[in-house]
């Protein structure tokens, strides 16, 4: 009974974290703003790791499909994210998972749903209240655009998260030092070649994925914007999400490894003493 309850959680978390396409009509959890700021406790690869339950990928969404009961998915989902929510509520006993997709942005902004602003004082962590309500938040400008996802290495899951545009590319070595992003290969992006799926091994079997992309607003190489980002994704593990929160550290990191363009922002009093690294272009 409890292995075939385990495997319905992490069906449960694989519906709610797949890459789905969005939709602007796509509907919506009905999960009150309490709920979407309870943290979610999940090990993958023997880490520990800790975040407000907003920051999982399509925590609000419906999955894309071509039923015609829309209420009735909604509702289904709703239940689905309800399930893991509890499943992952206990820091002593987290909830292993082969991998998680994170999103870290402005999560207080929803226009279709004006109310979840009031989520923001609700979240326990200095980063997440710090991305919640502002745009320019200096996190959301170091890390990767959109998503990424952080993945047991040892599992099957970083094969179906390998995202090459050629099958053969991928030999499926993983990376062997830690920190170190790789350029594994040109990403199936369509209608473009400029993508490149990078791998980075972070410490043990826990990695990340994500997508660059070089030639940038500021002319930022690939390979510049991996190192770049792959610095602050570890920075985040470490002092965001893993263990206890060292949101200073966090924080000067961030600041240090913003894309350029933050600087058209509106206030730079966020990060006062800024000195741009040379990769640190976008």
């Amino acid at each position: 009974m409890a292995q075939r309850t385990r495997r319905a959680l992490l069906t449960c978390l694989t519906a709610l974290c797949g890459l789905t396409s969005a939709c602007a009509d796509q509907p919506r959890l009905s999960l009150p703003v309490e709920r979407l700021a309870t943290n979610v406790h999940v090990e993958i690869g023997s880490a520990k790791l800790e975040l407000p339950f907003i920051a999982v990928e399509s925590a609000t969404d419906v999955p894309m499909n071509f039923s015609l009961d829309r209420d009735g998915d909604r509702d289904r989902h709703t239940q689905a994210a309800d399930a893991l929510i509890e499943a992952s509520s206990d820091p002593h006993h987290p909830l292993e998972v082969s991998h998680l997709t994170i999103v870290v942005g402005t999560y207080g902004w929803n226009d279709s749903d004006m109310g979840q602003r009031a989520m923001c004082p609700l979240l326990t962590r200095s980063w997440s209240r710090s991305v919640c309500d502002d745009p320019w938040a200096p996190l959301q400008w170091a890390l990767p655009l959109n998503r990424f996802t952080l993945v047991d290495l040892e599992s099957e899951a970083i094969r179906r998260l390998t995202n090459c545009k050629d099958d053969h590319a991928f030999s499926g070595a993983m990376p062997q030092i830690e920190g170190r992003p790789y350029l594994v290969c040109k990403a199936a992006v369509v209608g473009s070649d400029d993508f490149h799926q990078v791998i980075m091994r972070i410490r043990g079997s826990l990695g990340a994925a994500w997508l660059v992309w070089g030639g940038g607003q500021n002319g930022e190489t690939a390979e510049n914007m991996a190192g770049r980002e792959g610095e602050a994704i570890l920075a985040f593990v470490r002092f965001g999400i893993g263990g206890d929160e060292d949101f200073a550290r966090l924080h000067a990191e961030a600041c240090r490894l913003r894309r350029s363009a933050f600087l058209e922002g509106p206030d730079r009093s966020r990060c006062p003493n800024r000195a741009l690294a040379s990769s640190t272009k976008e």
